[in-house]
């Protein structure tokens, strides 16, 4: 990948072949070590997912090695002119002394390089430019995310966590692999939603990486498990706030979210279990992966929020305490293992037979309603605490904007805009939700104004901009159309979307503006973002 920030550099995302490798593998349950020897120029530094840091060889050779088995896709390498920083706890408060004691259940000696330091090793590699920017939002927050998650699992499962810094044509925000995770500028932001993404990526060195999927289309093991951890573990990591209203206001946009995605969706991509528990193989030699060359995959989230809901089923249903003891039962067993949505629901419901009901809730129920079907489970609705204080701020001020944007008058005067709260990023989130349900074009372009001005959008994280970004395509805010072209250049693993909406609501002018985004960033983008870009705007495969 090439960018004028960071020169030339190799990072090996593979998301156009479902598959995050340096080369095409997609073996099924298949475990590994492996050993590496790199040559690159003097100038530039190579990073894997080895176990240990790599060994310089000669000025120019790098020798690296996995002694701890893992599944060949999980293999990565980046290659850049990176700057690099240590990273260490700031406060003593974030060692993990009180990490539960973890249980092996292996026969033989335990396959995984587990860190039982109190500090997990951490070194950020980035542009120079760019290197106190991620430091600076890391300090106070990676080692205190590791820190909850080894109180709840157990030890990491990788002797050190690597930072290193996707370029802007990356199409993710994030991506872990064994001992180094990548992050993209999109995703770092000083507030809490930063917080519980950044728990939602390590919490990957558990669920995706030390306990893998046996069938790929079963990305909700990965997924799933990962976004309900940020849930779960939210009193952990979020002070001076209400977990539950924030929990609740959470659950209510992601149900959105899934609703919508359902909708527009093709139905094949809409199942936590398309092979419906059969075998991958499509004959004794031939493997495949359904959906594997799909562009649309790579953009859709049912196996987030559709598992995380799975999840938060079964968390309600059996209780708090007893679910914890299931996920952690859950991590001690199949560590080092690759598993399936049978392997999760059968250990649930040996740990949990009192719930079982022939009729109601069994494993067979979950197949049908969860699993297997692309429909949304009848049993899943809305559901907010009507004393929900941040919710009803989020309707206050919904009402004040709605209001605004419905007075007509010539005369100048001024705005009240005293009984607007101050919301948290979560708030923001939500209404903005609220305010695209009704806007149109015929939204005040005053009201427009003054939203910029009191909440400041430029200076929040990049799913406020995302979202206000959208406002601005619905109601063709010419103001803002700057702050549009550089959130898509700038940010295009979240620009995607932004494309098609454009391309259906926009007007002349801003239509102009999106294909000349695109013109200046295509030849940097993957393949199947550029694909599906170029279908929205143009109708060409």
């Amino acid at each position: 990948m090439y960018s004028i920030l960071y020169s030339k550099c190799v990072y090996t995302a593979g998301m156009w072949i479902n598959n995050r490798a340096l080369f095409p593998s997609q073996e099924y349950a298949c475990l590994s070590t492996w050993q590496s020897l790199i040559s690159c120029d003097s100038d530039y530094y190579p990073l894997m997912s080895s176990d240990l840091e790599g060994s310089r060889k000669t000025n120019s050779k790098f020798y690296f090695e996995s002694a701890t088995p893992v599944p060949s896709f999980t293999l990565c390498i980046a290659v850049g002119k990176w700057d690099s920083k240590v990273l260490a706890p700031i406060s003593e408060s974030f060692l993990s002394k009180n990490a539960k004691q973890f249980e092996c259940f292996h026969d033989t000696p335990c396959p995984i390089t587990y860190c039982l330091n109190e500090v997990l090793p951490c070194t950020i590699y980035a542009p120079t430019s760019r290197l106190q920017l991620v430091y600076d939002n890391l300090k106070f927050t990676l080692h205190r995310c590791v820190d909850v998650l080894k109180k709840f699992l157990g030890p990491h499962p990788f002797y050190r966590m690597d930072i290193v810094l996707f370029p802007a044509s990356s199409q993710d925000l994030a991506f872990a692999n064994p001992n180094i995770l990548f992050l993209s500028e999109s995703f770092l932001s000083n507030d809490y939603r930063f917080i519980l993404k950044l728990v939602h990526e390590i919490s990957h060195s558990w669920f995706g990486l030390l306990i893998g999927a046996k069938d790929w289309t079963e990305e909700w093991l990965s997924e799933g498990f990962a976004t309900f951890v940020e849930d779960l573990l939210i009193e952990e990591l979020i002070e001076n706030e209400n977990p539950k209203e924030i929990r609740e206001i959470r659950y209510r946009m992601r149900l959105s979210t899934l609703k919508s995605e359902l909708a527009h969706t093709d139905k094949n991509l809409q199942a936590l279990r398309p092979n419906k528990g059969e075998d991958v193989y499509e004959n004794e030699e031939v493997k495949f992966i359904k959906n594997g060359m799909n562009p649309e995959k790579q953009f859709t989230q049912v196996h987030y929020l559709k598992g995380y809901f799975l999840l938060s089923y079964l968390y309600e249903y059996s209780g708090a305490e007893s679910f914890k003891l299931f996920l952690r039962e859950y991590v001690m067993l199949y560590h080092g293992s690759m598993v399936n949505s049978k392997d999760v629901l059968t250990l649930f419901f040996r740990m949990n037979p009192q719930l079982e009901d022939p009729i109601k809730f069994n494993d067979t129920y979950l197949y049908k309603v969860w699993l297997d079907s692309a429909e949304l489970p009848e049993c899943l609705t809305e559901r907010l605490d009507e004393n929900n204080t941040l919710y009803k701020q989020c309707l206050e001020a919904e009402k004040f904007w709605k209001g605004l944007k419905l007075r007509k008058s010539r005369k100048k005067r001024k705005i009240d805009f005293s009984q607007i709260r101050k919301m948290n990023c979560f708030q923001l989130e939500l209404l903005l939700d609220l305010i695209i349900r009704w806007t149109s074009k015929r939204m005040n372009t005053q009201c427009m104004k003054h939203l910029n001005e009191v909440y400041r959008f430029d200076e929040c994280n990049a799913d406020i901009r995302h979202r206000w970004s959208e406002l601005v395509i619905r109601t063709d805010y010419a103001p803002a159309f700057d702050e549009l072209r550089n959130f898509l250049l700038n940010n295009q693993a979240m620009g995607v979307y932004l494309y098609g909406e454009a391309s259906i609501l926009g007007s002349r002018r801003l239509k102009s503006l999106v294909i000349e985004c695109f013109r200046a960033i295509e030849d940097e983008m993957e393949e199947g973002a550029r694909k599906a870009v170029r279908v929205m705007l143009f109708g060409e495969e």
